[in-house]
């Protein structure tokens, strides 16, 4: 949510967002003051500028999401974060979990260790330059 309050020097108007707690706020004509949302003394003499945030297509990024639809990207990307975020939970976790929890995990990190080594050796024996034995054309 953004708040547009004229500049206490030169009167011009100045459009800041108040959701993201006490930030310094500048103009152009050189003076500066930290607006705090806490602070009620900052609604006077103000306006809420909701608009601009609910208006399809402001900014570069509206462009893009005009000409192409990211909605099951995005809901793709979220759930992939949630993923990983209760991944790093259960292995913080990992000396409370119970036995058969634990069992779980260990075999499934060497299960991946040898995924990872036996993908790692078949692209070493693709990509590898293999050296023709003497006296033979190729």
């Amino acid at each position: 949510m953004n708040l547009v309050k004229n500049c206490p020097a030169c009167g011009r108007k100045l459009r800041f967002p108040i959701d993201r707690g006490k930030i310094r706020v500048r103009c152009v004509c050189g003076e500066s003051f930290i607006a705090d949302p806490d602070d009620t003394t900052l609604y006077k003499n103000a306006s809420f500028d909701l608009a601009r945030e609910n208006r399809p297509g402001a900014g570069l990024s509206g462009i893009f999401r005009k000409k192409i639809s990211f909605k099951a990207l995005s809901l793709l990307r979220d759930r992939l974060i949630e993923r990983a975020y209760r991944i790093r939970y259960t292995l913080q976790n990992f000396p409370l979990l119970s036995a058969r929890s634990q069992r779980r995990i260990v075999f499934a990190g060497i299960a991946a260790g040898i995924a990872a080594a036996a993908l790692i050796y078949l692209a070493y024996l693709m990509f590898s330059r293999r050296i023709p034995p003497e006296g033979v054309i190729i």
